[in-house]
């Protein structure tokens, strides 16, 4: 298997994880799949640009834009100017979210495996093999600061 298949198989998880718990209203309530399209780059990434997101999602930078703005409203994201280029505004999660989020998502993606493996031990070994391979490769998920 390619890396380029690899992250493509766990970009397809991490997004078929999210649809389900924001069916299951876990994730951020009535948010819709373009809103937690947006938060799924800047919690991938820890803050991006509006230019980031439109690229990596698609969506053009107007539609970003309003995206961001609801999540702002829904207190799920913050903005700041960006301190290296301050003509650019970063947008990031308000950090208690954060926290929320990941604790949540960890518990859903063994929930998530689980029910499309079926075999709890194995999961156990999966996620201990995918825990094992975060530590060694660096942890690069964005973290949640201390409140």
């Amino acid at each position: 298997m390619l890396i380029a298949d690899f992250v493509k198989l766990l970009r397809d998880l991490e997004r078929q994880a999210l649809e389900t718990a924001h069916q299951n209203n876990r994730f951020t309530p009535h948010a819709s799949p373009a809103e937690t399209m947006v938060a799924s780059v800047v919690y991938r990434q820890g803050s991006a640009s509006i230019g980031e997101i439109a690229a990596q999602t698609g969506f053009v930078q107007s539609h970003v834009s309003a995206v961001v703005a609801r999540l702002q409203e829904y207190g799920v994201l913050v903005s700041a100017p960006d301190p290296v280029d301050r003509r650019r505004t970063l947008v990031s999660f308000e950090p208690v979210m954060a926290e929320r989020i990941q604790n949540s998502l960890l518990l859903d993606t063994r929930a998530f495996l689980l029910q499309r493996l079926g075999d709890e031990a194995y999961v156990d070994e999966v996620m201990q093999t995918l825990e094992s391979l975060r530590e060694r490769l660096g942890d690069t998920a964005p973290q949640a600061e201390p409140v």
